[in-house]
Formats: structure tokens, C-alpha cells, sequence
């Protein structure tokens, strides 16, 4: 009977410890033969309830394995409650130095969740993310997603 006790106190403890840290988490997977076209714009809108304090912003995108190239150019433009418009021009690292992806694979499908801006405070109100791929070519090809995650 002890047992059967200290296992449903440990269940309950660590189930309660577990926090879910994520404030938004939205993520686009409408690409045809998993080609993002060059002017394909991609946009995403959060309702930020609350003043968030330290929370951290990533773009998340979703690719078959062993993507082949080492990085991405990709532009996100940030519009804030305020109105105030922030423009970022970012090449989003897909391979160490290794040549092996970053992401995190299961079979042949990775998600690669890269860092837009770490321990950011947001003020209450509406954000849109306008995320472009400015890749050289008319598209880039391999990608099955994008997404935009703000964790606390």
C-alpha cells in the first residue's frame, strides 16, 4: 500500500511541477509540393492578453531532413501594439558545423525553432508577424512550414 501511495504522490508532484511556458504557438503548414515561394509572405497575429515580461520569440520552421542548405535568409517584420514597425533581416543557421541539422528530426520531418528575440518584454495588445523567405531562387524548396512560438 506504501508503494501505491509514494507512486501517486510522485505522479502528482510531477504533474503539477510541469509548466506550460508557451504563450503563443501557431504554425503554417499550406505549402504546395513543399516549395515556399519567394513572394509568399506568411502572416501571424497575437493577441498579447497581459504585459509579458522576459518572454522569448522564435520563428519555428518545419523541413524535410538533411535540408540542403546551411542557412536561410528570411526577413520577419515585427508590427507592435504601439504601431511602431520593426524590420529583421536574419539568416536562420539550418546546419552545425558539421553539415547535420539543427532541428529537431523524427524520420524524415525536422523543426527547427531559431531564436528572433530572447528575454523581450511585451506590452499588452495586438502583434503581427509578416515572415518572407529571401531566398535567391523563385522558391525554396524542402520547407513543410512556418510558424511563430513566444514562450514565457
Amino acid at each position: 500500500m506504501n508503494f501505491k501511495l509514494y507512486l501517486l504522490l510522485l505522479m502528482i508532484v510531477v504533474f503539477t511541477s510541469c509548466k506550460n511556458n508557451n504563450v503563443y504557438d501557431e504554425f503554417d503548414n499550406q505549402f504546395n509540393e513543399n516549395r515556399w515561394d519567394k513572394n509568399d509572405i506568411r502572416s501571424f497575429e497575437f493577441n498579447c492578453e497581459s504585459d509579458l515580461k522576459d518572454g522569448s520569440i522564435y520563428l519555428h520552421i518545419g523541413h524535410i531532413y538533411d535540408f540542403q542548405f546551411e542557412a536561410i535568409p528570411v526577413q520577419i517584420k515585427i508590427t507592435h501594439p504601439n504601431g511602431v514597425i520593426e524590420n529583421l533581416n536574419i539568416q536562420v543557421q539550418m546546419k552545425n558545423s558539421e553539415g547535420k541539422d539543427i532541428g529537431d528530426c523524427s524520420g524524415d520531418v525536422c523543426d527547427l525553432y531559431y531564436p528572433i528575440r530572447k528575454n523581450i518584454d511585451l506590452k499588452k495588445g495586438k502583434y503581427v508577424f509578416e515572415v518572407k523567405n529571401e531566398f535567391a531562387h523563385s522558391f525554396l524548396p524542402n520547407i513543410l512550414g512556418i510558424g511563430i512560438q513566444i514562450l514565457k
